[in-house]
């Protein structure tokens, strides 16, 4: 039997023994049991950090293929992903840690980005127009002023996202 990965939980179980440890009266400079209990805490701190940012609802299949090619493994990001699974991936090490970070920020951006998308496309469905005699047979399309200001404020939202390095085109 394998529990399956809680990053949150397990973050605060290590930083329960890690306060534990330090409130052991020990000469920590030159103890080289507190010195390795220590840094395998701290190891375990940063290890389960990563593993919170990968478990976050905003990687999806694209930043799980671009994690796989980074690790060199595929690696599925679904409720079968076992900790052992990220484990032996040597997350911690720093130049790897930078890679996690890197694609959970751009997951988090993308995300944020489809959110306003969404909004955006939802309202512009829901625009009406109306028409008015301009001159002879010519018709001017018309919206509220509301509605106008809002899809100029979008045009804006939109034209920010196309220089945002998140976004592919």
């Amino acid at each position: 039997y394998q529990r399956r990965v809680h990053g949150g939980e397990m973050i605060e179980d290590v930083k329960r023994l890690k306060v534990g440890l330090e409130a052991i009266k020990v000469e920590r400079k030159s103890n080289e049991a507190f010195k390795g209990i220590f840094n395998q805490i701290t190891k375990w701190t940063k290890f389960l950090g990563l593993v919170d940012s990968l478990k976050d609802p905003s990687m999806k299949p694209r930043h799980w293929e671009k994690f796989s090619k980074e690790v060199g493994k595929t690696i599925v990001g679904d409720e079968k992903l076992l900790l052992k699974d990220l484990f032996c991936l040597d997350l911690d090490n720093p130049k790897m840690a930078d890679k996690v970070d890197d694609i959970t920020v751009e997951a988090k951006q993308q995300l944020m980005i489809e959110k306003k998308l969404t909004d955006i496309k939802t309202r512009w469905a829901n625009l009406s127009f109306t028409t008015a005699q301009y001159r002879g047979d010519i018709n001017e399309v018309m919206m509220k002023e509301e509605e106008s200001d809002k899809v100029d404020e979008d045009q804006t939202t939109v034209q920010g996202m196309v220089s945002n390095k998140y976004v592919s085109i």
